[in-house]
């Protein structure tokens, strides 16, 4: 468990204290982590990186605002990117489950070669109020040569709200299929 931290701003978590790489990064057959209830802002990389380990949960965490939620302290890449990490669950039904994930320097959360993740019931590209524009610089969702995930949904809690980013909303390239795309709330 990686919970209730800081990672890349001041104390106060108002101000960039960035590391050089990425925020946090899960890889080398990691499996069953749980990261949850951190500001992960203002880092040089990735927010939160997996990459080939399984069964990761990403819930309740502040990636690439301030402490507030209300402006961006942007991580340099993506706010959360996965890359062979099957099963990775990004938020959840619970109201207290999704992300905030705003003011990154490149996409919100990048899904690439990643079967069977969920992303549940977070806020992408907004304040934490859902009120106001906080952008991630390009896509929201972007959805890369993976299959069988599912974005959103019509169970109550499940709906993500996409707005405000640089580029598309959600967006699905490259032999990704079968996924379920349902619910959400997208610009």
């Amino acid at each position: 468990t990686i919970g209730f931290n800081r990672i890349g701003t001041d104390s106060l978590g108002n101000s960039a204290v960035p590391n050089v790489g990425g925020g946090i990064n899960i890889s080398n057959s990691s499996s069953g982590n749980f990261i949850a209830s951190n500001l992960v802002s203002g880092n040089g990389f990735d927010g939160v990186h997996v990459f080939n380990s399984a069964n990761t949960s990403i819930v309740d965490n502040y990636i690439g605002t301030n402490a507030n939620g209300t402006v961006a302290l942007p991580n340099g890449e993506d706010g959360i990117s996965t890359n062979q990490a099957p099963n990775t669950i990004i938020g959840g039904t619970d109201s207290s489950a999704g992300n905030l994930i705003s003011g990154n320097g490149r996409i919100g959360i990048d899904i690439f070669n990643t079967p069977d993740s969920r992303i549940l019931g977070n806020y992408i590209g907004t304040n934490a109020a859902g009120s106001a524009a906080v952008p991630n610089a390009s896509n929201g969702i972007f959805i890369n040569n993976s299959s069988s995930n599912i974005i959103g949904g019509s169970v109550s809690g499940s709906r993500n709200l996409v707005s405000g980013n640089g580029d598309v909303g959600i967006h699905v390239v490259n032999n990704s299929k079968n996924n379920l795309i349902a619910g959400n709330y997208v610009g």
